[in-house]
């Protein structure tokens, strides 16, 4: 478990560090099962604090739909990201793409069960549904960035990563 805090700190702390150490396929089957598990894990506590809003069956659901929230949307712009690449004529092997996308996602994840606490203290003053949605889509978007910036740092660091990163974005 020890090795798990650890990667969990470097995740937090220098995750294109963790890209970048990760040529090895061993350490790569050695690190997936926990990136996954803090991808998933995080991504679930925060499905609980948004199911409690409703309450009943809604905080399960919500625990079993939000990683696919946040992991459909790197995954899909994962190829989307590698072909602007090649556009570019820059190559990005899918190894790195894959681990950089784990990686952001391991991010988000872990960033989502921090912001759960935070968001659970709005939702007990019961807001309104207009600003519980809106409130949920700004979280969204505050866990989602840093595992963007990922991302951005684990590829090619030449001056149109940018706007490969804004296009797959957009995608």
């Amino acid at each position: 478990m020890n090795g798990f805090f650890a990667l969990l700190a470097r995740v937090l702390r220098d995750p294109v560090g963790v890209v970048e150490t990760t040529d090895d396929p061993v350490v790569l089957q050695q690190r997936i099962p926990h990136l996954l598990a803090m991808a998933a894990g995080g991504a679930a506590l925060f499905g609980v604090v948004v199911g409690s809003y409703r309450g009943g069956l809604q905080v399960p659901y919500a625990a079993i739909k939000m990683p696919l929230l946040l992991w459909v949307p790197v995954m899909l712009t994962l190829p989307a990201t590698r072909a602007l690449w090649a556009a570019t004529g820059e190559e990005v092997s899918w190894r790195r793409t894959s681990v950089a996308g784990l990686v952001a996602m391991a991010r988000m994840g872990v960033l989502a069960a921090a912001a759960g606490p935070a968001l659970w203290l709005v939702y007990s003053v019961q807001p309104d549904y207009h600003f519980s949605v809106l409130l949920l889509a700004a979280s969204l978007v505050v866990v989602g960035l840093p595992g963007l910036t990922v991302l951005m740092r684990a590829l090619p660091r030449r001056g149109i990563r940018t706007v490969v990163a804004g296009v797959a974005s957009l995608v």
